[in-house]
């Protein structure tokens, strides 16, 4: 659950995006990408912890999102996440990893069934 300064937070993101559309919402909605989705590979890539990536004493850690900012896309504050709010990356996506994990996929149409199939259930 949200605790109360959650709560305020989420509402004033949200205050914050519909001022940011003003009177442009089908043309702000064409521009957005969200990250609301999970990726089907053909193959498991290396875990968090498998890419960690070593700095030495002192140095910044690398720069997850340089390509978002050489494209020049902008971030907006997301506001804060609950289970409540958004099951599906509670249990819809979770399940499906769990069914996917491990698996080898010979092309797309192979791993499209699989995923279909999880959800056919």
């Amino acid at each position: 659950m949200l605790t109360p300064f959650d709560k305020q937070r989420r509402l004033q993101t949200n205050k914050d995006f519909l001022e940011l559309v003003g009177d442009n919402i089908n043309e702000i909605c064409d521009r957005i990408v969200t990250v609301d989705e999970i990726w089907v590979r053909q193959y498991d890539p290396e875990s968090k912890q498998e890419s960690m990536q070593w700095t030495k004493k002192g140095e910044r850690p690398p720069k997850k999102f340089k390509a978002l900012k050489d494209t020049g896309f902008s971030e907006i504050d997301h506001p804060p996440n609950s289970p409540d709010l958004a099951p599906r990356d509670y249990f819809l996506f979770s399940n499906l990893k769990k069914e996917l994990r491990g698996r080898r996929f010979v092309d797309d149409n192979q791993m499209k069934m699989a995923v279909e199939s999880h959800f056919d259930c």
